[in-house]
């Protein structure tokens, strides 16, 4: 990867939960950072879920290894305003770390407004 292939920035937020005056237990940003990434769109998939149209959308997206700010599965992506889920993780090369990959998805509900 060149560093001139990161041509997007985007967020990533990691989550922990705090609890509510209720006493319920509540999830929230505890950290959250912005990033140079690679951003390519793999695709896009329209489906049916409890009678719901519904769209899938999948991008891979490239980032710099930080040792300060590590990325895992249960942390969030914000790109274009989007919140996508991390799916999968992995390292781009396991002799010198240098990026992360990310494989991401983000689901919308298509409501007809008639």
């Amino acid at each position: 990867m060149i560093a001139g292939q990161l041509n997007r920035i985007v967020t990533i937020e990691t989550w922990g939960y705090t609890t509510n005056l209720q006493g319920n237990s509540v999830g929230t940003v505890s950290a959250s950072w912005q990033q140079r990434a690679n951003v390519i769109d793999t695709s896009g998939r329209q489906f049916t879920d409890d009678a719901q149209q519904q769209w899938r959308y999948d991008i891979k997206v490239t980032v710099r290894l930080s040792v300060s700010n590590p990325v895992s599965s249960n942390s969030t992506l914000v790109y274009e305003g989007y919140r996508y889920t991390i799916n999968d993780v992995s390292i781009d090369n396991e002799g010198h770390k240098s990026f992360y990959i990310l494989r991401c998805s983000k689901k919308e509900v298509w409501q007809e407004l008639t």
